[in-house]
């Protein structure tokens, strides 16, 4: 209600309305019922309270929307924005994308979806070298799973 009267009190004279009572009489779009019990179920149940009513002082109301505000969007953005300070992180980080990419693709090539211990592809595809700088491919994880 605070938002449709933006705190202010509601009087006709020197008569006070009651908020909720004035909400019952205001003629609404077609909907509008049915979105606001939505919303009032919504933010009764204990896991949308937990989890997101602490955002609520981030959300602001500007011409009739509700939006996040700019400010904490920027906070976010700065918070977990990260960047390479050197070449070698640089390539690192190329060649961890890569490899990304590569082992998303084996696992849509996989006979059957679901591997559990071979979820960490260094024991799945790759063993180690006898040179301890190297890695091999695991051909018979290959033959196995492929």
């Amino acid at each position: 209600m605070m938002l449709l009267t933006k705190g202010e009190n509601l009087k006709v004279g020197d008569l006070m309305l009651d908020p909720e009572k004035l909400y019952e009489l205001l003629q609404k779009p077609e909907g509008v019922e049915d979105l606001v019990n939505n919303i009032e179920k919504t933010i009764r149940l204990d896991e949308f309270r937990l989890n997101h009513i602490g955002y609520i002082d981030h959300i602001i109301i500007s011409e009739g929307q509700m939006l996040i505000n700019p400010e904490y969007i920027r906070e976010l953005t700065d918070k977990y924005t990260f960047y390479t300070e050197t070449s070698d992180q640089l390539k690192a980080f190329e060649l961890v994308k890569r490899i990304a990419e590569d082992f998303s693709e084996l696992k849509n090539l996989l006979k059957e979806r679901e591997y559990a211990y071979y979820d960490d592809f260094r024991t799945f595809m790759i063993k180690e070298s006898n040179d301890a700088k190297k890695y091999d491919s695991n051909i018979e994880a290959i033959a196995r799973y492929f």
